[in-house]
């Protein structure tokens, strides 16, 4: 299956919690069970099995057959819950926990989830018995998530946040000191469904053939396409995981912690230095990474020498991605011919990388100018298969619809006119731009996010309401405030955009267009009237959108140490005639959303952030179910 010890055994912990409305837990445990059963000694708990005793009782056990050089995975999939800590007067705290299958929602009944901070100690003294230990979690931490027919999210809207947050915080006062708990065990790594303030769902799987937790379907998924798993790390796993994931339920962002550079189920780690092996096989040029190693249609690598020549002293052939597989890329030699020697087999190291287009499926009826004009858009790639594709462009009787991988319309189906084409094909240039700006999520340099705080809040006339950064439901009609603080002691500038539920990308703060000037020690608010009263922006719904249920609406907020321009990512699917020089990391991933081409990985490298200061960055993400009606 992977890198094996010499000498240490291999231990499962499989926990299965199909409570409270869940389809798929058990699929998820039979199908896990199948996939680790030829190399593990395997410890299934589901049903009665699974209990909040029996579960502790079997990490226990777990823990006290570990041995030095072991490997030891713990899995669980089923319900997560995230709870207000009555304990934290400042309101900001939160108790996480797993739902056992006697967990009671109750009000009466004892508390019997299994908090974060229990499974923290448990993990802490496996990795003291053990530098090899693994964690899977297929649930979710946000409550108040929507639910429908076919996609169920993994979170208990049951329970009240006040009154079981307080059965949590009794319970764990009860148990008395638990042993010290690290923020981050460097000997674990822990692949979760989602993010803390985010949903997990489960759905049917059309390759699996029946209801799965999205995560596990898509590790799965991974595993088998990767076959051997010698020389996969956790972190391209996840990058395979995530884009798979994120296709099919956007909302939906997996993570993975902990010392993920390690191959799977190893000890070794593989470094994430952008080079890959090249061959030449049957007459053809291969690149020996593909989806699963982040390789995208467009990308270029330069072939490098052998021995210790210098890597820059002459022009080398280039590898232009052309086709990507899972695992391997075929690739296209330039220049070709001439005095060009191009070896058997070699390094190759990443030069460019291209945008990551939509993945359109186009059906056969639809009209040949516009599968035309989605293979000449720079933001756009044809899938052959709709299974593998982000969107599906339909052109049933005398109109042409857009869906997403789920079936679900984007907008409202529309003639079948020149008009009309040019429309879907915005809407899908849309699609494309605002997935990548929301891949920036999390991202900086300079250390900005220590010494920047962005909060967001609903308010009304009665008052004002803090918000989690995801997971949150609002209404048309609502009206939110975000406070943006500069703790720094320099100036900042600050532009905020929106990413509506139409994918259309909108600057909020317009009255400045290289963003809001803010200096040392102070705060803007969005949302604040000329009085300087926070009377909020008004969530409104796009006419292009049917009011069919709630969708994905983001505020991405970009905190940078010099002024930066983002009006050019507000193109309605129109590609910008010029090209700005990009003076930092940010600003090239900025120019090439815009205009889809390529970033020059080389760029990448400036100075170290310590040495320029006005480089620095960081991109934060606000992520909320819109609803189409008003509050009630």
């Amino acid at each position: 299956m992977s890198e094996r010890s010499s000498r240490g055994r291999r231990r499962a912990l499989l926990i299965g919690c199909q409570t409270y409305g869940l389809a798929g837990v058990d699929n998820d445990i039979a199908a896990v069970r199948a996939w680790l059963a030829p190399g593990f000694e395997l410890d299934v708990r589901t049903g009665a099995r699974a209990t909040r005793d029996a579960i502790v009782a079997a990490y226990n056990s777990l823990i006290e057959n570990t041995r030095a050089g072991d490997v030891a995975l713990v899995y669980y999939s089923g319900h997560g819950c995230s709870l207000p800590d009555p304990g934290d007067a400042r309101g900001r705290s939160r108790i996480q926990h797993l739902v056992p299958t006697d967990f009671s929602a109750d009000p009466r009944a004892p508390f019997r989830g299994i908090t974060s901070t229990e499974l923290s100690a448990l993990q802490l003294r496996l990795t003291e018995k053990t530098a090899n230990v693994s964690v899977i979690l297929d649930c979710c931490y946000a409550a108040r998530m929507s639910r429908d027919l076919a996609v169920r999210a993994r979170a208990l809207p049951e329970l009240d946040g006040a009154r079981d947050g307080g059965r949590a915080r009794a319970h764990l006062d009860a148990l008395g000191p638990i042993a010290a708990v690290v923020e981050t065990n460097e000997r674990a790594v822990r692949l979760v469904a989602s993010s803390m303030w985010e949903p997990a769902y489960e759905a049917y799987d059309p390759v699996l053939g029946a209801h799965h937790g999205r995560l596990t379907a898509a590790l799965l998924y991974a595993a088998r396409r990767a076959g051997s798993l010698e020389h996969v790390t956790w972190d391209m796993l996840y990058r395979a995981i995530r884009a798979r994931v994120q296709s099919l339920q956007p909302e939906q962002r997996p993570a993975v912690e902990g010392p993920s550079s390690r191959v799977i189920f190893g000890l070794r780690r593989v470094s994430a230095d952008n080079e890959l092996d090249f061959e030449r096989r049957a007459g053809a040029s291969i690149l020996c990474g593909g989806r699963l190693h982040g390789v995208s249609s467009g990308d270029r690598y330069e072939l490098l020498p052998r021995g210790p020549a210098p890597r820059r002293a002459r022009a080398r052939p280039e590898l232009v991605v052309e086709s990507v597989g899972f695992a391997e890329s075929v690739v296209r030699v330039e220049p070709a011919g001439g005095e060009v020697v191009v070896p058997e087999r070699g390094r190759a190291a990443l030069v460019e990388r291209a945008f990551r287009r939509a993945l359109v499926h186009v059906d056969a009826d639809v009209p040949r100018e516009l599968v035309k004009s989605f293979r000449e858009s720079p933001f756009v790639e044809i899938a052959q298969r709709s299974a593998r594709a982000h969107l599906i462009v339909r052109g049933a009787s005398d109109q042409l619809a857009l869906h997403d991988a789920s079936g679900r319309p984007l907008v409202h189906p529309g003639p079948r006119s020149p008009e009309n084409a040019l429309r879907v094909l915005a809407s899908v240039e849309q699609y494309a731009s605002a997935h990548a700006l929301r891949a920036l999520a999390g991202t900086g340099e300079g250390g900005l996010s220590s010494r920047v705080s962005i909060a967001w809040r609903r308010v009304d006339g009665t008052g004002s309401w803090p918000l989690a950064p995801a997971g949150e439901a609002l209404f048309t009609g609502d009206r939110i405030c975000l406070d943006v603080d500069n703790r720094s002691e320099r100036t900042l500038w600050v532009n905020i955009l929106d990413i509506g539920v139409s994918y259309q990308v909108a600057r909020m703060t317009r009255s400045a267009h290289e963003g809001i000037e803010l200096v040392a020690g102070a705060r803007y608010t969005l949302g604040r009237d000329t009085r300087g009263r926070a009377v909020g922006i008004r969530l409104s719904w796009s006419d292009v959108v049917p009011r069919d249920g709630p969708r994905l609406e983001s505020l991405l907020v970009i905190v940078t140490g010099r002024p930066l321009d983002v009006r050019s990512l507000e193109a309605s699917g129109v590609v910008a005639l010029r090209r700005l020089t990009a003076a930092s990391r940010l600003e090239a991933d900025i120019q090439q959303i815009a205009l889809g081409g390529t970033r020059d990985v080389r760029a990448e490298l400036p100075a170290s952030a310590a040495e320029d200061r006005a480089g620095a960055y960081m991109v934060s993400e606000f992520r909320f179910l819109a609803f189409p009606g008003p509050r009630r």
